[in-house]
């Protein structure tokens, strides 16, 4: 899809009722470069400062602001040459290829202890002490060490997504995914309405290392059943690695169809691809008051139109994703807190209360935050 002139006639701000639209267009999800994956167990700034995966563009570069699709896209094939995928082999590779360098480490720390067994006599031999191999240093046992730790680390993720999409209950699905207590409801509501899908691991086909709200995650394809793919994000967690299923099954807990007859006013939390427009109608007719935005959901055939109010601190975190003149421009998954106005006359439009995540998993429990408010 291509982007219009943002000087074009269609980008002008116009006020329209409702009742004057007879259809939606669709949104098109745009492409992004794939994410390159990054050394394992490691989260500096050059993770939290990817554009394509957090949503954040930098400061000086809010003329191409790169979506980033966590529900079927987490890792999006790229189209730029320059742009290099390191091929999931290199956990086994590498550690192939410092198992010598494991070995001969093993081996002198046992002549280091038998030779320490020994006391040396008056008059005898001297001993002679086993040669490192030409040109290995302590940096070498360091890399193997941690070659052989990611192999693991490796192993260990796979066995994860293996039983989590070979579960073929609720019960057994349980244990492998993060925030269980509180999502165990929405999976018993969710799969009350559709079905629980098994599926067979086949392989990791890509995985890449990202921060979200300086959590370490873990962005996978995978193929399943034969030639099928599935995206699926896992959170790094020091007691151990959990799949966020929200995400997985982009739940929502209400459909568009449901929002739009109960109209609710208070808020409701919903996984939403999000683009900045110029849709300004009834209570939201004040282009200076409000920025407006079309919010899709995922299988929806309805479109709704956000309104954030300007001159507070909502307004600034969507201006760092949505620069001012970038209308009909990217489409990002968000996490929004969205509400019907009392008494309101507009059919299609909320207001916006929270930008709740960059991506369409939680960075921390819900649940905790609330507690801890």
């Amino acid at each position: 899809m291509s982007l219009k002139n943002n000087n074009s006639s269609s980008d002008e701000i116009r006020v329209v009722n409702d009742e004057e639209i007879t259809s939606v267009d669709e949104v098109v999800r745009l492409d992004a470069p794939k994410l390159t994956p990054i050394q394992k167990k490691t989260f500096g700034s050059e993770e939290r400062a990817m554009a394509g995966m957090m949503g954040e563009e930098p400061e000086e570069n809010h003329s191409s602001p790169r979506p980033f699709d966590p529900e079927g896209e987490w890792l999006i094939e790229a189209e730029a040459a320059e742009v290099r995928s390191v091929p999931i082999g290199w956990f086994v590779l590498l550690g192939l290829g410092l198992a010598g360098l494991i070995v001969w480490a093993g081996y002198q720390k046992l002549q280091t202890s038998d030779n320490a067994a020994q006391i040396p006599v008056a008059g005898a031999e001297p001993m002679e002490l086993p040669v490192a191999p030409s040109g290995t240093t302590s940096d070498d046992f360091i890399a193997a060490a941690e070659a052989k730790d990611a192999e693991t680390h490796f192993e260990a993720m796979e066995k994860l997504v293996s039983d989590f999409l070979g579960a073929t209950t609720i019960k057994e699905r349980l244990p492998h995914i993060r925030h269980a207590k509180r999502v165990e409801p929405l999976m018993q509501e969710h799969y009350s309405r559709k079905k629980f899908e098994t599926f067979k691991f086949e392989e990791t086909i890509e995985y890449n290392v990202l921060s979200l709200g300086n959590h370490p995650f873990i962005a996978l394809k995978v193929r399943i059943d034969g030639n099928k793919e599935r995206s699926i994000l896992v959170e790094d967690t020091p007691e151990g690695m959990l799949i966020d299923w929200e995400s997985y099954v982009c739940y929502q807990p209400v459909t568009f169809a449901q929002l739009l007859k109960a109209r609710p006013t208070e808020p409701v939390s919903l996984r939403l691809y999000v683009q900045q427009d110029n849709y300004y109608t009834y209570e939201f007719d004040d282009e200076s008051k409000y920025l407006c935005f079309k919010l899709e959901s995922r299988g929806e055939k309805e479109s709704l139109f956000g309104y954030v109010e300007r001159g507070g601190l909502l307004e600034t975190k969507f201006r760092k994703l949505f620069p001012a003149g970038m209308v009909n421009g990217a489409i990002y998954p968000l996490i929004l807190k969205v509400r019907f106005l009392p008494n309101s006359r507009a059919k299609k439009g909320v207001l916006i209360e929270e930008l709740e995540s960059r991506l369409w998993a939680y960075p921390v429990n819900p649940d905790l935050k609330k507690k801890s408010n």
